[in-house]
């Protein structure tokens, strides 16, 4: 097994799922623990990120708000 931290480009346009009539989204990334851990505004539905380092089985999760 290759069990290692690291880190991963990630990347999606909401608009194409979450209609936004000013075209602007807020993106929440929430820890493993649940715990809120950044917050971002993003025009124009592109958006494109790299994740922290991650150990083996972490995960994070991505709540995108229409504004």
């Amino acid at each position: 097994k290759n069990e290692q931290e690291g880190s991963v480009k990630i990347g999606c346009n909401p608009g194409y799922w979450l209609q936004s009539a000013s075209g602007k989204y807020k993106v929440r990334v929430y820890n493993s623990d649940g715990a809120l851990i950044s917050t971002k505004e993003i025009e124009n539905g592109k958006w494109e990120q790299e994740t922290e380092k991650l150990k083996p089985l972490d995960i994070l999760l991505y709540e995108f708000i229409a504004k």
